[in-house]
């Protein structure tokens, strides 16, 4: 962990998660949706004491493999968003997200996750209702 002025902690990635229990990818029994994993993993660091901030993939996940099992990939959906934003984010100071040119065709997009993760950690700031610009065509 980094010290300094800019140093908060970690940054906790919590992507390419399964729930695909045939090879124990759950953390623990009945934690398998991406929000109890988020949840999970986030009180483990919570738990020694250890500064963190809650990570959002944007768009579809590399793993596992959406052409070999998409069944048991997890997403961040706008459902998923709003219980990982209602059940984890508030518990920390921050949060961060990544993929923000990924496809994320019936996911969250990076504005509704810029806004919600801004409203829950800076809930009266007028910044939370910006958004997050496309990338221009010809790039």
């Amino acid at each position: 962990m980094g010290t300094g002025a800019n140093a908060g902690g970690l940054n906790v990635m919590t992507y390419d998660v399964s729930d695909n229990q045939k090879y124990h990818e759950c953390p623990a029994p009945g934690v398998c949706s991406l929000d109890a994993q988020v949840g999970f993993y986030m009180k483990t660091y919570q738990a020694a004491g250890i500064p963190a901030a809650v990570g959002y993939e944007i768009g579809t996940p590399a793993y596992p493999s959406p052409t070999e099992d998409p069944t048991h990939q997890l997403p961040l959906t706008t459902a998923e968003l709003a219980k990982i934003v209602g059940q984890t984010q508030g518990e920390f100071a921050g949060g961060f997200f990544w993929s923000l040119f990924k496809p994320a065709a019936g996911h969250a997009t990076p504005t509704q996750v810029a806004q919600a993760v801004c409203k829950a950690v800076s809930p009266t700031a007028k910044r939370c209702a910006g958004v997050v610009p496309p990338l221009p065509a010809d790039l």
